[in-house]
């Protein structure tokens, strides 16, 4: 009867380990922009924003945009230590990419891109990419 006992008990302690669930940290990506209209030749700043608890050693991003509305400018990341590296850009397409040589909080602003306004026009921009590189453990 102690055996069986034994048993059952210790049947339960290794299912109680092996079913336990950790919760995963949510993370979210989303565009913001400074405003959502503008007049032509007007510099329109759009924002990459993050909000993750798990630290990043780079990222790459895509941004669609209609290219007979907005000319893209440039893009930078705030985070200290995140370099941006050169890729080719396709008309309606922005390519970013970004590392650091140590891990870095990626909770806030990841980039800011910013677009000239061609003319008078209504456009979305669509986020088509974010691929951050985690640090490993």
């Amino acid at each position: 009867m102690k055996s069986t006992t034994a048993l059952i008990l210790a049947i339960i302690l290794s299912f109680s380990f092996v079913f336990t669930a950790h919760a995963q940290t949510s993370e979210s990506i989303w565009l913001t922009a400074s405003t959502t209209s503008f007049k032509t030749g007007e510099t329109v700043t759009v924002l990459v924003n993050a909000a993750s608890v798990t630290q990043i050693q780079g990222f790459t991003f895509q941004i669609r945009y209609d290219p007979a509305c907005l000319k893209p400018v440039n893009a930078a990341s705030p985070i200290s230590g995140m370099n941006g590296l050169g890729l080719p850009q396709t008309p309606g397409l922005v390519d970013a990419s970004f590392a650091s040589t140590v891990p870095q909080t990626a909770n806030g602003v990841l980039a800011e891109v910013r677009f000239e306004a061609l003319g008078g026009c209504q456009t979305k921009l669509m986020m088509h990419q974010v691929l951050p590189l985690r640090f490993p453990v």
